[in-house]
Parts: C-alpha cells; structure tokens; sequence
C-alpha cells in the first residue's frame, strides 16, 4: 500500500519552493530596506 507516497513527494517539492521564495523575500526586502532606510531597517531586523 502505497498510502501518501504522491503526497509526501509534492510536499518536499513545495517545501523546498518556499524555502527558495523565501530566501528570495528576504533578500529583496532587505535591499529595500537599505535603499529606503539606509540600513536602519535592517539593524532592526538583526535585533
């Protein structure tokens, strides 16, 4: 019986997807928050 084999396959794929996506947000919201606040912004978010 091959029971979740589909299912656990999809959910290591959309783990992984989100992880990159995430990665990916930080990176940009970071950026953003250089270019706006001059880094302000991202002391808070090593805080």
């Amino acid at each position: 019986m091959r029971f979740g084999f589909l299912e656990y396959g999809l959910g290591v794929e959309l783990v992984r997807i989100l992880s990159i996506f995430h990665i990916l947000y930080n990176r940009i919201l970071i950026n953003l928050c250089i270019y706006v606040f001059q880094g302000q912004c991202v002391l808070l978010f090593l805080v």
